[in-house]
């Protein structure tokens, strides 16, 4: 299990080649995935982040309107100038949320550049309400048989007649796991992110990560006050500790 809980996104200034006012870039910066920026074109459309010394090993791009057609790129380079950035990889077009992992491994860079050029968008322009970029910290492995129920906040009523009558609404993952047998460096790992996000800021989760067809990244906060770890008698793997998720829309 994978945790991308620093998103350099949020720290980091940016700048674009467009920008529709209403649709602001802080739109990105605000964890809320339904709130988007928005370019004034569909073409050749970069998007700069620039914070010093920045790591990253993968990208999430959710709730966008970027077409199968398009040619999507993630830069990488210590000066703002993009003819031929030090690192550059094609990102593959999914139509819910785009995940890339870097197949060069982690990288660092001062600045970072999405390029998206999408002549076959009908739209006239290029919209995004997320977008994660960061390295992950690995957390131990779960059980084999660990659930990932989904859950919803939609509300029903059965009346004396026997009907129902329901509002609809949307469905989410959530799910508790415990991580027995964490070593040290699991612990300091797990700490870094509950400091970093605790229960207010989003991260994204890898629930499996060599297996995203079959379980997609989440993107959730971690659902509880605190963390209680329990210290075993095994000096190897003398740690262990329940974590809860919740995931965002």
């Amino acid at each position: 299990m994978k945790a991308i809980y620093n998103n350099i996104v949020n720290t980091a200034s940016l700048s674009a080649s467009s920008e529709n006012p209403s649709y602001p870039l802080e739109n990105l910066q605000d964890n809320l995935v339904a709130s988007k920026y928005r370019t004034t074109s569909e073409l050749a459309q970069g998007l700069v982040i620039s914070l010093a010394s920045s790591q990253a090993s993968y990208i999430f791009i959710d709730n966008h309107n970027i077409t199968a057609g398009a040619t999507i790129q993630i830069q990488g380079n210590n000066t703002d100038v993009w003819g031929a950035p030090a690192f550059s990889e094609n990102i593959t077009h999914s139509s819910g949320l785009i995940t890339h992992e870097f197949s060069a491994g982690v990288q660092t860079y001062n600045f970072w550049r999405l390029y998206i050029n999408d002549a076959g968008n009908t739209d006239g322009y290029i919209e995004m309400g997320l977008i994660v970029l960061g390295h992950y910290v690995q957390f131990p492995g779960m059980s084999p048989d660990q659930s990932i129920p989904f859950s919803s906040t939609s509300r029903s009523t059965i009346t004396d007649a026997g009907q129902v009558y329901g509002d609809e609404k949307p469905t989410y993952r959530e799910f508790t796991v415990k991580l027995r047998n964490c070593t040290n460096t699991h612990r300091e790992n797990i700490n870094t992110v509950w400091d970093a996000n605790k229960n207010i800021y989003p991260l994204m989760l890898l629930i499996w990560s060599d297996e995203l067809d079959f379980e997609p990244p989440m993107y959730c906060v971690i659902n509880q006050r605190g963390l209680k770890w329990k210290k075993s008698d095994n000096k190897n793997f003398p740690w262990d500790v329940t974590l809860k998720f919740r995931e965002v829309l």
